[in-house]
């Protein structure tokens, strides 16, 4: 069907309404210009899942305050780490 040609917004869009259509899409919500138009990133903010994040941070705090708590202190390469990987992790995930 769309093998091998270029892909337009055109194309683009007349296939999401075939594929969706009878799924319980609400087509009158899309503003399709925003979309094919406007500048930046797309009108509606993608969400992901995070959770790995949210382990592998449970991980790190949890090895964290073993070092501490087994050797007082931590080594001299670990002082002032600050895990980069946790900016920006919902808070209440860990609640």
């Amino acid at each position: 069907m769309l093998r091998y040609k270029t892909l337009t917004s055109a194309d683009f869009k007349e296939f999401y309404l075939k594929y969706f259509a009878g799924k319980g899409v609400d087509f009158g919500k899309i503003d399709w210009d925003s979309w094919f138009n406007g500048y930046g990133m797309p009108p509606i903010p993608n969400i992901f899942d995070d959770s790995l994040v949210v382990v592998r941070c449970f991980v790190v705090l949890l090895f964290f305050c073993f070092f501490l708590l087994q050797y007082g202190s931590l080594p001299p390469a670990l002082k002032g780490h600050s895990c980069a990987g946790c900016r920006g992790v919902r808070e209440d995930r860990w609640s």
